[in-house]
């Protein structure tokens, strides 16, 4: 599985993006978490006629920091590698998240900013370069490694969808006032007086969190064949040579050896900070004399310059976008609103509070597990699946009105498990197609699409909810997941070998 690259190093690797993308999927509480500060905000500031449907603009304007967070945190990648650029946005993340026990006290429009934006900027420039980092550490599976890392993104609302309820409504409190369109909103002063706290707890876990993941992530060291590379010549920039594989101290020592014609020393020591010396990258026993796909691919990675301008210029990566954008609108009033409309029909908040983190748990292992099939079927396969589930269970959501509770959560948590695989399975995808060490800025402009999508659905959400209700929503995120499904056959794209994706 882990390639040629140190099993239990890989391991340690693959454990700290994971615990960085847990404590970044609290993104998935939003739907949770949206009517305990709603219903305060309604109560206890001067919007007193915030409705549940405006959580959207939270969702639909902070996405923007989508398209801010992963060039930068791309970038950071490149310059300082995936540690500093991973502190740098889980720090803004974690401080914007306390920020809001100060924001929910205030107004809408302050939780939009800074619950939506400014924490949506952290949460993504720290989003992909541990996927990034994993990748590289798993170069022969990367939808595997990709899945690996955002399970944790999925998962982290299985964890705290249970705080969140668990302190802010422990006597499971149904809401008590029920306004005339038939909307529900909690009013209990104990209750409303726990939700700024709230934010201030969920802050400092997860600047723990993110602190010991990324302390676990380190570059990938270089191979033999990487070296060899290196003392033939065939790379004679000393900034290519410096960046080549992240793994700057050690490939810097050989690079100078390298072009000043000295022959390098096994017993010498890699400068300080590399946590490695030249015998950790030369030894016949750590290192295989066959290359593997990722030594095969060294002298083929582009430049990030060149891998935007070829994504650009690619076919494939427009419909990437497009099949991307098509998702997210439709899901868009399932994942921001499942539990507001679940209690038009449901009086049991921990009940819906326990959907939520059953849903997180599908949304976890559906990961890897749809990056492991795309591995082996491809990426056009993938998403013809995914499309079709989405838009079975989106479209057959309002038959659960009729219906046990229980099988609500199977719906939701359906909805999550298929949903999630379309974030294993892009990155692998912009990995393939213009090299691992370019996805985070790739991915990036691809989620300009999620953007695009929340923002495009919030407005028309908010705009037709009162015309077609809730089941007319739901029939159109069935039929917007469908889009994917003919986007597909379109896809024509190939990796850097040459072989279909």
């Amino acid at each position: 599985m882990f390639c040629h690259r140190n099993t239990w190093r890989t391991s340690v690797v693959v454990l700290g993006g994971f615990l960085v993308h847990l404590a970044l999927g609290s993104f998935f509480t939003f739907g949770n978490f949206a009517p305990y500060f709603i219903s305060y905000l309604r109560n206890r500031t001067d919007d007193t006629t915030v409705r549940n449907i405006d959580g959207l603009w939270i969702t639909s304007v902070g996405s923007l920091g989508n398209c801010i967070g992963f060039p930068i945190g791309g970038l950071l990648t490149h310059r300082l590698g995936p540690r500093l650029a991973t502190s740098f946005g889980g720090l803004i993340f974690s401080l914007s998240m306390m920020a809001c026990y100060f924001c929910v006290k205030q107004s809408l429009l302050a939780m939009i900013f800074v619950f939506g934006v400014t924490s949506n900027i952290g949460n993504f420039m720290a989003y992909g370069p541990p996927i990034q980092n994993a990748i590289r550490w798993m170069p022969d599976h990367p939808a595997l490694a990709a899945g690996l890392i955002v399970a944790g993104f999925g998962g982290g609302a299985t964890i705290f969808n249970q705080v969140i309820t668990a302190y802010i409504n422990p006597d499971n409190l149904s809401p008590d006032l029920i306004t005339e369109a038939g909307e529900r909103y909690f009013t209990d002063s104990d209750l409303l007086d726990r939700v700024p706290v709230m934010f201030l707890i969920l802050g400092g876990i997860y600047l723990v969190m993110i602190i010991a993941g990324v302390a676990c992530l380190s570059q990938p060291p270089v191979t033999k064949h990487e070296i060899e590379i290196l003392q033939n010549g065939e790379l004679d920039s000393k900034e290519t040579i410096g960046r080549i594989n992240g793994y700057n101290g050690v490939i810097a020592t050989i690079s100078e050896k390298v072009l000043h014609g000295t022959s390098v020393n096994d017993n010498e020591k890699a400068p300080t900070g590399t946590n490695a010396t030249v015998t950790d990258v030369t030894d016949n026993q750590n290192m295989p004399e066959k290359s593997t796909l990722s030594d095969q691919k060294f002298q083929k990675e582009l430049e990030m310059k060149e891998a935007i301008k070829l994504a650009f210029r690619t076919r494939s990566f427009y419909l990437v976008w497009l099949i991307v954008l098509s998702v997210c609108c439709g899901m868009q009033f399932v994942f921001s609103l499942y539990k507001a409309y679940g209690q038009r029909f449901i009086e049991d908040d921990h009940f819906l509070s326990l959907v939520g983190s059953l849903s997180s748990i599908f949304n976890c292992i559906g990961r890897p597990t749809w990056g492991a099939f795309m591995d082996k079927f491809g990426y056009r396969v993938t998403v013809r699946c995914l499309s079709f589930g989405l838009a079975v269970f989106a479209g057959t959501l309002p038959l659960t009105e009729q219906m046990p509770k229980e099988l609500f959560a199977v719906w939701i948590c359906a909805l999550f498990f298929f949903f999630c695989g379309m974030w294993a399975v892009t990155p692998s995808a912009l990995a393939k197609l213009f090299g691992p060490r370019n996805m985070a800025v790739n991915y990036g402009f691809i989620n300009s699409a999620v953007s695009v999508g929340n923002i495009t659905a919030g407005i028309t959400g908010m705009a037709l909810k009162s015309r077609i209700g809730w089941h007319g929503l739901y029939f159109m995120s069935a039929g917007l997941s469908a889009a994917p499904f003919v986007l597909s056959f379109f896809f024509n794209g190939r990796d850097r070998e040459g072989n279909r994706i």
